[in-house]
C-alpha cells in the first residue's frame, strides 16, 4: 500500500504541477497542491480494493474488471468535477485517466507480484 501511495502522490504532484487540474477543496490548501485524502487514503484503498477482487481471476478477467472499474473512476472524477472538488484544464481529457488507472492497476499487481515471490517471501 505504501507503494501505491507514493506512485500516486508523485503523479498528483506532476499533474498538478503541469496544471492539467487543481483540488478545489483540499486540506491544507496553503502546503499541499495535492488532495492528500485522495493520495494517503483514497489511491491505497483502491490499491487494497484491486489487489483484494483480483487475487484469484485470471487475467483476462483481471483486464475486464480493472477497465470496468477505471471506467467506473473516470466517471466518477467527471462527477468531482462538476461538484467543484476538481478543476481540469482545457489540456485534459478524461481519457487520460481511464487509461490512467488501467496503468496504475496494472503496476500495483506487477508490485504486488514481485513483492510475494521474492526471496525475502522464500526465507519465512
Amino acid at each position: 500500500m505504501v507503494f501505491s501511495s507514493w506512485l500516486g502522490t508523485y503523479l498528483e504532484l506532476f499533474l498538478t504541477g503541469k496544471q492539467l487540474y487543481t483540488f478545489e477543496k483540499r486540506p491544507f490548501a496553503d502546503i499541499f497542491t495535492i488532495d492528500i485524502r485522495f493520495t494517503l487514503l483514497g489511491i491505497p484503498l483502491f490499491a487494497l480494493f484491486i489487489l483484494y477482487i483480483t487475487k484469484s481471476m485470471g487475467f483476462v478477467y483481471k483486464l475486464l474488471f480493472i477497465t470496468i472499474v477505471s471506467a467506473v473512476m473516470t466517471i466518477t472524477e467527471k462527477l468531482l468535477g462538476k461538484l467543484e472538488w476538481i478543476t481540469y484544464s482545457e489540456q485534459w481529457q478524461h481519457i487520460y485517466s481511464f487509461f490512467g488507472y488501467i496503468a496504475f492497476s496494472f503496476l500495483m499487481l506487477l508490485f504486488f507480484k514481485w513483492v510475494s515471490s521474492g526471496p525475502i517471501n522464500n526465507k519465512f
